[in-house]
């Protein structure tokens, strides 16, 4: 078990609770601070495990209460249904693959994702045509999601 998910379970043994509108209670009943990563993604801190200053998401504790260890299996990810990382109300929390997070952004947001540079579309669009298959291409560029690369390849070859 990774030390993230290790965290998450000592925290909420411990008595931290997200409450159903999103907030981060601690075991006092006092809410906490929130800091939002770089991503958006609020998270509160906790030196539970060896004293060392950890990041807890909200969001991932908001996920440990509702569907407990199922959140840890492998190829599953915590999902905001509307899109925005702030909404960490029970309601708005879901598990899923990462297809189905992608899924979850608005089709703008998609293409943004799908058109980021840091993707090679000429040479996905190439190595597609010659067979490999999605998840091929997805571990040689790092896309996390067949929709990623099913929108490179089918929205870039329909520009061709």
């Amino acid at each position: 078990m990774s030390q993230q998910n290790e965290l998450l379970e000592l925290v909420h043994q411990k008595g931290y609770r997200i409450t159903e509108d999103g907030r981060a209670i601690s075991f006092t009943g006092r809410e906490l601070k929130l800091h939002l990563n770089r991503w958006g993604y609020p998270r509160f801190g906790s030196k539970l495990m060896n004293k060392t200053p950890r990041g807890v998401m909200v969001h991932k504790l908001q996920a440990y209460q509702k569907f407990g260890k199922a959140m840890f299996e492998e190829g599953i990810v915590v999902r905001h249904l509307d899109g925005n990382p702030q909404n960490n109300s029970v309601d708005n929390i879901e598990i899923g693959t990462p297809s189905d997070n992608m899924m979850d952004m608005s089709p703008e947001a998609r293409r943004k994702n799908a058109s980021n540079p840091r993707y090679d579309h000429k040479s996905i669009i190439a190595d597609r045509k010659e067979g490999m298959l999605y998840t091929e291409i997805m571990a040689k560029y790092g896309i996390s999601s067949k929709g990623t690369v099913s929108f490179i390849v089918n929205k870039s070859m329909a520009l061709i």
